[in-house]
């Protein structure tokens, strides 16, 4: 049995798209998620990763600063650290990338949407440029 987790936040760094021995392209890349408010607020990093073709589209498209939703498994594992002593990651493989933002925050404004409607590619009922009612 596995249990899906849903992590929230936005990309610490660019990903980095690679291939495996058999040619299968993976897509890793690190969110940092964001909890609390003021002097309470911490943050938490997971490592996550996208294999086969969804990979390579993905590489297209996120960057640095893109606000993401990721949903797949997740699991802990720890290392030795440089410095000595024990570490710890959260790994996730992502079975679901879903993008939060319209533009990365590095990026200047898109202009404006013409006035033609455009199908989003993800299926879902968000039309570009239109704001959801909630």
């Amino acid at each position: 049995m596995t249990i899906n987790a849903v992590t929230t936040g936005n990309l610490g760094s660019d990903p980095e798209l690679k291939y495996t021995n058999d040619g299968t392209p993976v897509l890793n890349f690190s969110v940092a998620s964001n909890d609390g408010w003021g002097d309470n607020k911490t943050t938490t990093w997971v490592r996550a990763a996208v294999f086969g073709k969804r990979a390579e589209a993905l590489s297209k498209i996120l960057a640095k600063g893109r606000k993401v939703q990721v949903v797949g498994p997740i699991v802990q594992r720890e290392y030795d650290r440089r410095e000595g002593g024990k570490g710890y990651s959260l790994d996730q493989r992502a079975n679901d990338v879903e993008l939060l933002d319209s533009t990365p925050e590095h990026q200047s404004s898109a202009p404006p949407p013409s006035n033609q409607a455009q199908r989003p590619s993800n299926g879902s009922q968000q039309a570009q440029g239109r704001k959801l009612p909630f």
